[in-house]
């Protein structure tokens, strides 16, 4: 589980220019983590918000979601095992 800014790293390793970048991250996807810390996801990472993200964003907030709900969980790695330590 990833805090913004290395959520943002792998959609951009993962999508390229087409990722939603750390703004996204943290408006769309982790909109409750000040209010409720971990316990956002209780709120923030539900099938409704996924489906209300891909209706405004379309395809690329849709999978920039799904990177981001794998990489939360454990389903995607870190960022140094995707690209090791040399690229920060």
């Amino acid at each position: 589980m990833g805090n913004r800014r290395q959520h943002a790293r792998l959609s951009r390793l993962l999508l390229g220019s087409l990722s939603l970048g750390e703004g996204f991250q943290g408006e769309w996807l982790d909109q409750s983590s000040g209010r409720l810390g971990p316990r956002h996801r209780e709120v923030d990472h539900t099938w409704e918000r996924v489906e209300e993200v891909a209706r405004l964003f379309g395809p690329v907030g849709y999978v920039e979601f799904l990177i981001h709900l794998g990489h939360d969980f454990g389903l995607v790695p870190e960022w140094d095992e995707l690209v090791g330590p040399s690229h920060h």
